[in-house]
């Protein structure tokens, strides 16, 4: 006996009575969202942790917030280059093999390239094909149908983890309040996932309640924080977490937990965005791509190795680049990279860091075949 024909025969001795055939319609419908307390409902599942804390649920929005040129965008970055490799800058990923779709409306082409670029420089490998898809789609000729071409993404890929870079330009005024409404309920639609009832009824795949992070600029006087227009309203009400980006006067950035339906995460990512060369094969070129590293005024920084955690310091840098190099006496730069990169599993702009730390512990040099070549002449231990 299904809940609603329970709660009928309670009252059978009772004068109330569904005779309205549309009633009863919509009754059936709706009783399955009928909640009670001894419900069995799916645990809530976090993809990420920041300070202990979970983070990013599945089947629930994410709203990122902030003025232009803030930092929203690097924030996704070290968001999915954490579960792309377990773990970056102290944000832990509590789950692995996740699936991202990222779909940016704002960018143009050579910025949108430079993202991809980024999380290869975070992550210290190429992006995997077969579980980051990432479309940018400022340039897309029928603006009006970016909603539909967003829906047959998600059943595409079937996303564990989704970003929206520009939910705003999904709809011809964000300050329409039909249009708003509709979009954002699309978006919790979509983060719920498709079951095996409602793919055979829609006409879908079937696929698991994925996090949907949709990024929204606040409005432009400094002293007002609310995200812009009605959309932002909407979807500051409607999102399990709202994030906020900020940037400082000395050009450090933060990206805090704003608002949160569950236990908030009460620590904040604190960085600066510093250059590093990613090198395009394709051309012989590099490309200068803005990477983030750790920042806090008010402990001393420091890195993962696969040995443990270390200080950014002088003696340590000297004694990391002796045992990974004491094997040999001159090395090709490229080889001594991978020779330190494998020994202590640490990331690439870790190992710049480093390097540029105890810079006048090489002997740089080149050998009669004009290669260059670096011999390690720090102390010896």
């Amino acid at each position: 006996m299904d809940i609603l024909a329970e709660d009928l025969a309670r009252n059978e001795s009772s004068d109330i009575q569904v005779q309205n055939p549309e009633y009863e319609r919509v009754l059936k419908k709706g009783y399955k969202y009928r909640m009670k307390p001894k419900r069995t409902l799916p645990e809530l599942k976090h993809l990420l942790q920041i300070g202990g804390i979970g983070c990013f649920p599945r089947g629930d929005l994410v709203a990122i917030s902030g003025k232009e040129k803030c930092g929203k965008t690097t924030d996704c970055r070290i968001m999915i280059s954490a579960l792309l490799k377990g773990e970056y800058m102290g944000v832990k990923a509590l789950e692995r093999n996740v699936r991202v779709l990222w779909i940016d409306t704002e960018q143009a082409n050579l910025s949108s390239r430079a993202v991809c670029r980024g999380i290869e420089l975070m992550t210290g490998f190429e992006l995997p094909d077969d579980r980051v898809f990432y479309f940018a789609f400022r340039e897309y000729p029928d603006q009006d149908e970016l909603t539909l071409l967003m829906c047959a993404l998600f059943d595409r890929f079937a996303p564990d983890i989704a970003i929206i870079d520009g939910i705003r330009d999904l709809i011809p005024d964000f300050n329409d309040v039909v249009e708003s409404s509709k979009i954002v309920h699309l978006c919790m639609d979509l983060a719920s996932g498709v079951n095996a009832e409602k793919a055979r009824e829609d006409g879908l795949n079937v696929r698991p309640p994925c996090c949907v992070c949709c990024i929204l600029h606040q409005n432009k006087p400094k002293d007002d924080n609310n995200m812009r227009g009605h959309l932002g309203t909407e979807l500051s009400n409607k999102a399990g977490e709202v994030w906020e980006a900020t940037q400082d006067d000395d050009h450090v950035f933060y990206f805090k937990q704003i608002r949160s339906r569950s236990r908030p995460v009460d620590n904040s990512l604190t960085y600066k965005v510093n250059t590093q060369n990613y090198f395009d094969d394709t051309t012989g070129k590099f490309e200068e791509i803005g990477v983030p590293e750790f920042f806090d005024t008010n402990v001393d920084p420091t890195f993962n190795t696969k040995f443990g955690l270390y200080p950014f310091n002088t003696e340590t840098t000297e004694m990391m680049f002796f045992t990974a190099l004491k094997d040999k006496e001159i090395w090709e730069f490229n080889d001594l990279k991978r020779r330190f990169l494998s020994y202590w599993g640490v990331e690439i702009p870790v190992f710049n860091k480093l390097r540029k730390l105890i810079e006048n512990d090489f002997y740089q040099f080149t050998d009669s075949n004009n290669k260059s070549k670096w011999k390690y002449i720090g102390p010896t231990f």
